[in-house]
């Protein structure tokens, strides 16, 4: 998980949450931020980005998709509660240029996520009454409940899955997936506490986007990849 982006990137909701922590990993790291962008507008940086790092809101990926398509600039796309039609937006977007879309960018969640669906393709077998939920906890700033990562959590596991969002406490987030079979509870949680770790995760993943060709990825894809793992 160590490589980073060899060209400039840009970073769009740079004074969010998750924005100062990915300008903060790019000057841990060496890597340029070329042009920045958050509610005030677009500063631009004499030298195009390479990768274009969207932490900003779901109504910013109009102005995100065309400065990618005006500039060839790939698009790693951090941003969660997007509507249903900002899918068209981002697979037209990848027909010109690489567009990797990341509910969540640690690596942690994706073992958690593999974890829980290998989990519940054998409790079926062991289990078929086994019940499955997934707790979502996030501070109340947090706009959409439940989240992507919650969500995606879900669609791994069998449909009759409960999904329960909570909003309090502390940042980051934590996830939990409880598998509940009579009296035997079986449960794997991942908490983040800062986005140190997730924000240097989206310079690994700019830097293979730089590689990529254009189309539409996910960071599950990128995960999978990286620890030769079978997608």
């Amino acid at each position: 998980m160590s490589p980073t982006p060899d060209r400039p990137v840009a970073v769009v909701g740079a004074t969010g949450r998750l924005g100062r922590a990915v300008t903060d990993a790019c000057a841990r790291h060496g890597v340029r931020v070329t042009t920045v962008a958050d509610s005030t507008g677009w500063t631009l940086g004499e030298v195009p980005a390479g990768v274009v790092i969207d932490a900003s809101r779901p109504d910013a990926l109009d102005a995100v998709a065309e400065h990618c398509a005006a500039t060839g600039a790939a698009l790693l796309s951090c941003v969660s509660g997007r509507p249903p039609q900002s899918e068209a937006t981002l697979s037209a977007l990848s027909q010109q240029v690489p567009v990797l879309i990341a509910a969540n960018l640690s690596p942690l969640h994706w073992l958690q996520a593999r974890a829980a669906e290998l989990a519940a393709r054998l409790a079926l077998a062991l289990v078929p009454d086994a019940e499955f939920t997934v707790i979502d906890r996030h501070p109340t700033t947090k706009l959409d409940a439940p989240s992507a990562t919650a969500k995606n959590l879900a669609a791994l596991l069998p449909e009759r899955t409960t999904v329960l969002a909570q909003r309090y406490g502390h940042a980051v987030s934590d996830h939990h997936v409880v598998l509940t079979a009579g009296a035997e509870s079986w449960e794997l949680s991942h908490r983040v506490r800062d986005l140190r770790g997730p924000a240097t995760a989206a310079l690994t993943l700019a830097a293979w986007l730089e590689q990529a060709r254009p189309g539409l990825y996910t960071a599950a894809d990128v995960f999978a990849e990286l620890a030769g793992a079978p997608a």
